[in-house]
């Protein structure tokens, strides 16, 4: 029950909260006093704000307890006090484990190992699926394919029919572009070498807003059939093959056969939709190049327009689609309905991720078990570990310890080990990764993104965090249990 009148007191849940942060000598006293100031919060602000008030020194006593003026005078410094509670207690927790180093050893390997592996495992998960695309403006990106479930039952390429037709009437997309990967045989520099390329229309560019680190992009005149050809270099291709030589503007590269103008150098890190790609040479696609013959040839994205979405987007996109069969040969309205052609807008980064996405939550869920298990270990560690301690618990109980005493003893001892143990599994962690870059298929996306940061900092120390919880509060039950006065009574005749 909460009073409210001039002698309201704080919620009993609320007092047991206190009880355990506060030393044993002081206890009363504080909790008398944080009464009377509780009633006077109450009776000035309210009892919402007397709660939140109460919560809050419960919870900051032990971090801002050096800037405390409530408890002055008589009743001694608090901050004291409490500091040589933990003092004593983590020299106690370090003598204990300097006697059992079996134990600690134990205990540090299997979290490590534990926390490690699982902090592995997230560092890849977060890096290929929560991440946002190295994109401006990733949220607004969208793959742009089509479904046809006579045809195939996962979503295809566009056809050159319904690009061209997309391309020219739709009003959802701020920039739409089509890719084709390929690969060509470069002379006229070094070594004559076959490259991975990218055959791009100027759209790919303009849609993932991607600025050149030297020179410029394509434009719609680029790759005009009869035109001067002309070729934009990847960046890790110009500073491998060129020595990121500035002067490589304006150069005639050999690809295929036939000279290339190099215009550009795009920036660093740069790919289309993860595509490897030492070089990207300009595509058009009109009703020039399109002919009678249909093939789903042609991978498309888009930027949507301010204000569209992909419900909107896919609504006009099936609205357009049909007039391809009325434009071009090759392709009739009956055989789009008997194939169940249709419009299969979604965010870029399923493209992006693929089907691993499956892969990864499955072995994340695997390694989690596995830190599930180790934790369960350690805790049983500590039961086993507690149930040797009888005498001990007895003898520090007899002499004035009390349950809130020994059980933040307890979780002392387990928040050492764990926080031991996460760094070194944070260690475990960064080396993992390593490993796992080594031996991933090459189909792994994003794998360049891959990589510890502050994230994964935060959840390596939070599984740290969980674990002392868990196996650190596991004994405390057991001392519940235990006789202590025929512990003591053994331990005077021993």
């Amino acid at each position: 029950m909460i009073f409210r009148g001039p002698h309201a007191r704080p919620p009993a849940p609320l007092r047991s909260l206190m009880r355990l942060v506060l030393p044993h000598q002081e206890r009363d006293a504080i909790l008398e006093d944080l009464g009377e100031l509780y009633s006077r919060e109450v009776a000035t602000r309210g009892v919402a704000r007397a709660i939140a008030w109460y919560v809050w020194q419960a919870v900051s006593f032990p971090l801002t307890r050096a800037q405390s003026s409530v408890f002055d005078g008589a009743r001694g410094s608090i901050t004291k006090a409490l500091t040589a509670d933990l003092v004593q207690d983590a020299r106690y927790a370090l003598r204990g484990f300097r006697a059992t180093p079996g134990f600690t050893v134990i205990v540090v390997l299997t979290l490590g190992i534990g926390i490690g592996a699982t902090s592995a495992i997230f560092t890849v998960v977060n890096s290929v699926l929560f991440k946002s695309l190295a994109y401006e403006a990733p949220d607004r990106l969208v793959a742009v394919e089509l479904m046809a479930p006579g045809i195939s039952a996962s979503p295809i390429p566009q056809t050159g029919h319904t690009y061209v037709v997309i391309d020219q009437e739709t009003s959802s997309f701020e920039a739409f572009g089509a890719w084709m990967p390929s690969s060509a045989a470069v002379t006229g520099a070094a070594n004559p070498e076959q490259v991975p390329i990218l055959w791009v229309t100027s759209g790919i560019f303009r849609a993932l807003r991607s600025t050149p680190a030297l020179g410029r992009g394509f434009e719609d005149t680029d790759g005009e059939p009869g035109g001067p050809r002309r070729v934009i270099l990847d960046h890790g291709y110009w500073m491998s093959r060129f020595g990121g030589d500035p002067a490589t503007i304006g150069r005639v590269l050999q690809v295929n056969g036939e000279s290339h103008v190099i215009i550009g150098v795009t920036s660093a890190g740069f790919t289309v939709v993860g595509q490897e790609a030492a070089l990207y040479l300009p595509m058009v696609l009109d009703e020039r190049q399109v002919g009678p013959t249909v093939s789903f040839d042609y991978r498309t994205l888009g930027r949507l327009e301010h204000g569209s979405t992909i419900e909107s987007a896919n609504a006009d996109l099936d609205r357009l689609i049909p007039l391809a069969a009325e434009r071009f040969e090759g392709i009739t309205p009956e055989q789009m309905v008997e194939v169940g052609l249709r419009s299969h807008v979604h965010p870029l980064q399923e493209v992006v991720v693929g089907e691993i996405g499956e892969t990864l939550w499955i072995l994340f869920g695997t390694v989690g078990l596995v830190l599930l298990i180790a934790i369960a270990n350690v805790a049983n560690l500590f039961l086993v570990r507690a149930e040797g301690r009888q005498r001990e618990v007895a003898v520090r109980t007899a002499l004035g310890a009390s349950r809130p005493r020994m059980a933040r003893q307890f979780l002392l001892e387990s928040v050492v080990l764990s926080v031991t143990g996460g760094a070194f599994g944070l260690a475990l962690a960064t080396v993992g990764v390593r490993f796992l870059l080594m031996i991933a298929p090459v189909s792994l996306p994003r794998a360049t993104e891959i990589g510890v940061d502050g994230l994964v900092l935060v959840f390596t120390i939070g599984l740290s965090v969980l674990a002392a919880v868990i196996f650190g509060l596991a004994p405390v039950p057991r001392r519940a249990a235990f006789d202590i006065p025929s512990m003591a009574r053994h331990s005077e005749t021993v």
